[in-house]
């Protein structure tokens, strides 16, 4: 049986992460109280946790008696962020349909102020960049609820996170935001429409967001699901990159 861990005793679960990479910014907020749900198997003294927001996190020993627990209660398709000792649990408890994949986290955030500001100059003509607002947040959310989906609700996103749009014939086209923001680090999301892609708006968005959260002392995190958002990652400037496994459910139809 599983125990879920509220509000300042989520720290208790702290020790299981610390040796963890993978985002950064999300275990932060997990850990925070603040966000998604942690449960474990022992309130006092943990030795697994799992951690759910947008991603199913879990860490700790998958030896434990309640590891295989935690993966049968996991949603008809999660994305799971685990250290590679848990595959094998993974595949024996999840079946054919478990299929891996790889990130890339990157521990050193840009510092280069007027490169990123070049970037956001650079916007091409036509297109508009914002600073989401109360005017803004129920289109921002419209055109990728993931922006704002780790927030209680709109009003909680534009009082505790932060996102830059931009905007092409009156639609947003691109937006990034802080998917979730605890203990001074910034777990950052992105995305571009597809038939405005490559003209540089996520550059342009994303060097915003940097921006921002250097001139609020906070540290930006990006970990990126694939080669694309690597390299857009390390134009921007982030470095120190280390990739590691992670899995998702894959299912017919």
């Amino acid at each position: 049986m599983t125990v879920e861990l509220r509000g300042r005793d989520r720290r208790r679960a702290a020790p299981l992460f610390a040796a963890f990479p993978a985002l950064p910014g999300t275990v932060a907020a997990g850990l925070s109280g603040e966000f998604g749900e942690l449960r474990v198997d022992d309130a006092e003294r943990p030795t697994v946790a799992h951690l759910r927001l947008d991603f199913e996190i879990l860490v700790g020993d998958p030896r434990a008696p309640v590891a295989e627990e935690m993966l049968r209660a996991l949603p008809d398709r999660p994305w799971i962020i685990a250290p590679i000792e848990w595959e094998p649990l993974l595949r024996s408890a999840l079946g054919k349909g478990l299929t891996r994949y790889e990130r890339t986290v990157f521990r050193a955030a840009p510092s280069d102020r007027d490169r990123l500001a070049s970037f956001v100059r650079a916007l091409p003509s036509g297109y508009r960049l914002l600073r989401v607002s109360a005017a803004e947040v129920e289109r921002f959310a419209a055109f990728d609820d993931s922006l704002v989906k780790c927030f209680r609700d709109h009003e909680h996103f534009l009082a505790a996170g932060f996102g830059f749009a931009v905007e092409h014939d009156g639609e947003i086209v691109a937006g990034c935001s802080s998917f979730t923001e605890a203990d001074g680090r910034v777990e950052i999301e992105i995305d571009t429409a597809k038939h405005h892609r490559r003209r540089g708006l996520a550059l342009a968005t994303g060097s915003a967001l940097v921006l921002h959260c250097l001139d609020r002392d906070l540290v930006p995190c990006w970990d990126a699901a694939n080669e694309a958002s690597a390299r857009l990652a390390s134009r921007i400037g982030f470095s120190d990159s280390l990739t590691y496994p992670a899995w998702f459910i894959k299912t017919s139809g």
